[in-house]
């Protein structure tokens, strides 16, 4: 494993166990009920039927809602040991245990750890800056999917990123290390491993290693919304649960569709 990825594991095996509480885990699992950001069920479409397998999938609210949307199964992949088990436990609670299942492995060894092709791979919100290839994070999601299955991911822009951190640059060449303590859902969080490192990818990096990797991009669009408030006091949160900023048709997130030949 590349020493950045185990350090970035290492990393969210702590926040696994801040985000049971900063999640509201067991009062999400009462309501019981869970949906994908504002824009992205329509641009999925109907899922219904379909064998889906969510990369990057932490405790698993996303690949839950995957399942009440009407895939049959889903497999969650995430290299948190600890997230992988608490989302196993969940499935279980929520009475998904026979459509979801949960398995522990980076991106880059997903195809091996779960050996099963799927019509459609899905990703999103906070999942890019962690991997350090794309070229390789492109080839696991081309052996992931059957011939003619889809790929789809929704992030924060990688322009919002690097406008709004000045230590980020535009482009995914240089990695980024970071040791602050606290992390997107507290502040106030305190870690005894807080090191992690990231990479901000560009859009044309994102789309080359999916062409290069065998897949045709059917689209790609770009959002004046974001699906967290970037740590920005100027964003405003929507009803729809979205961040913006008020006036500006500026790009704060995109998401990509793109099918394996």
């Amino acid at each position: 494993m590349d020493e950045r990825v185990a350090t970035n594991k290492r990393r969210w095996e702590e926040m696994t166990e801040l985000h049971l509480d900063t999640y509201r885990v067991d009062e999400r699992d009462a309501e019981g009920t869970f949906g994908l950001k504002a824009f992205e069920a329509g641009e999925l479409g109907s899922i219904a039927g379909l064998r889906l397998c969510h990369l990057q999938s932490h405790l698993g609210e996303n690949t839950f809602a995957l399942a009440q949307m009407g895939a049959t199964h889903v497999v969650g992949i995430d290299f948190s040991t600890r997230s992988v088990e608490v989302a196993s436990i969940r499935a279980q609670r929520l009475g998904l245990g026979d459509r979801v299942r949960f398995v522990c492995a980076t991106v880059d060894d997903a195809p091996a750890a779960v050996d099963e092709v799927f019509d459609g791979v899905y990703t999103s919100w906070g999942v890019l800056c962690w991997i350090p290839s794309l070229a390789k994070w492109a080839r696991s999601i081309r052996e992931l999917l059957r011939p003619g299955g889809w790929f789809y991911v929704a992030d924060t822009h990688p322009y919002a990123a690097a406008t709004r951190w000045a230590t980020f640059p535009y482009g995914g060449s240089v990695a980024v290390f970071d040791d602050d303590q606290g992390d997107y859902t507290s502040q106030a969080a305190v870690f005894e491993h807080p090191e992690s490192w990231e990479w901000n990818h560009g859009l044309g990096e994102v789309v080359t290693a999916l062409v290069q990797a065998g897949l045709s991009v059917d689209w790609l669009h770009e959002h004046p919304t974001v699906g967290w408030n970037l740590g920005d006091d100027a964003l405003e949160q929507r009803p729809d649960g979205m961040w913006e900023l008020t006036g500006s048709d500026l790009p704060l997130s995109f998401s990509l569709r793109a099918t394996r030949n």
